[in-house]
């Protein structure tokens, strides 16, 4: 695509991120609510996760749901940060309902969502092509946070 083609769409490189960003959440938004449905909270918890490992990995979205947006204007940067808060919502909530119905141990959910976030964001940096997908290492790590989270 040329440069000319590409301003056709955006009107600015800011705008065009902005664009990015907003694909980016639309797209996982989709994806996430096609797949956590139905469980425990728990296990919802599972589908959100392997759905999000995925969605990290792959070449757009990598850049976008886990990166920081010092670079946007203040109207984007906050319409992108309200993106990240209610993925942020939804996955306090599942953690919520985990412990709700006995399939999530108490915990103090700010620190759950920084364990998980924290652990999730890395997985671009271990994705090899000749490696295990990422929903098999996302598979992995939710299986480790998981047994810090079981009840006990």
């Amino acid at each position: 695509m040329t440069r000319p083609a590409l301003y056709y769409y955006a009107s600015s490189k800011e705008d065009l991120l902005s664009k990015c960003y907003d694909w980016s959440f639309s797209n996982f938004r989709d994806r996430i609510a096609g797949a956590v449905n139905a469980g425990t909270g728990c296990e919802k918890l599972i589908q959100f996760f392997l759905v999000y490992a995925d969605v990290v990995c792959n070449d757009v979205s990598r850049c976008f749901l886990s990166s920081e947006t010092h670079h946007l204007s203040a109207g984007n940067d906050r319409q992108t940060r309200e993106g990240v808060r209610s993925i942020n919502r939804q996955v306090a909530d599942l953690l919520d309902e985990g412990m709700r119905d006995g399939s999530i141990a108490p915990c103090d959910p700010k620190y759950a969502l920084t364990m998980l976030f924290g652990a999730f964001n890395q997985l671009p940096r271990l994705v090899r092509r000749s490696g295990p997908s990422p929903v098999k290492l996302g598979a992995e790590l939710i299986d480790l946070v998981l047994k810090r989270l079981a009840p006990r």
